[in-house]
């Protein structure tokens, strides 16, 4: 059993190049993508962008796999925001993600947004195949109370898993987690930790997908964030992509 860590770690580049929902992939990928990118056919992904840019995220190599965390935060009165990875180099641990606002009509799932007078949200995390199929995700909501500085009232409201179990995948390790403040209150975190695996997902062995930790981060300014940080590891894990909304 992992120990849950507190320590939230984001490492971003530079924005790369500026698209619309829908359009191909601009040339600068070229230049961006070293030797050893992959690129992902993300087609039959079910999240459609009405603005996005794509950016390169450096992430760490750990438990044979690269961990990344790709944040993203939204204002009360804002869209839903989401995140796609398009592309990842296992080698040097970089992945490249394209980020903006989308259709939450589009989306199967994290689509509870916060309305006037009940001040929660939530934030979904899932890893797919090649063919738009959802494999597995981590939905976790929470609600809150702000001044505008301060946040209060905190708690986990939800935390629920999905295992795609018709092709083999199940919850090999789950902490439903729960609620904490930052030391000045400005900032509350709920917060999750899972791993699921699949024996039968690759000939060569088993492969997992690792969600430590799953986070939504409420603000006392009305902000709210995803610190999702997850990785696949074992074997195949060149056919799963990760998606994720706010």
């Amino acid at each position: 059993m992992l120990t849950r860590r507190i320590v939230r770690i984001f490492v971003a580049a530079l924005v790369s190049a500026v698209t619309t929902a829908g359009a191909a992939m601009p040339s600068v990928y070229a230049a961006t993508a070293s030797a050893h990118m992959q690129m992902f056919d993300v087609s039959h992904d079910p999240i459609q962008f009405l603005d996005s840019h794509v950016m390169e995220v450096a992430g760490a190599h750990v438990n044979g796999g690269c961990k990344f965390t790709v944040f993203l935060s939204r204002g009360p009165s804002e869209q839903r925001v989401g995140s796609q990875e398009i592309g990842r180099d296992p080698l040097a641990c970089v992945e490249l993600v394209r980020i903006g606002h989308v259709n939450a009509v589009s989306l199967p799932t994290g689509v509870n947004d916060r309305k006037a007078g009940d001040p929660c949200d939530d934030e979904f995390f899932g890893w797919y195949d090649p063919f738009g199929i959802k494999l597995t995700d981590v939905d976790t909501g929470g609600c809150f109370s702000y001044n505008g500085t301060y946040v209060g009232g905190c708690y986990q409201s939800y935390n629920s898993v999905y295992a795609e179990s018709p092709t083999g995948w199940y919850v090999r390790y789950r902490n439903n987690g729960g609620s904490y403040y930052n030391s000045n209150y400005t900032q509350c975190y709920a917060w999750s930790a899972e791993q699921f695996e699949n024996d039968t997902f690759c000939p060569a062995g088993s492969t997992y997908t690792n969600y430590y930790d799953n986070e939504l981060i409420m603000q006392g300014n009305g902000w709210v964030g995803d610190g999702t940080s997850s990785w696949s590891s074992g074997q195949c894990t060149n056919l799963m992509h990760s998606w994720s909304n706010l």
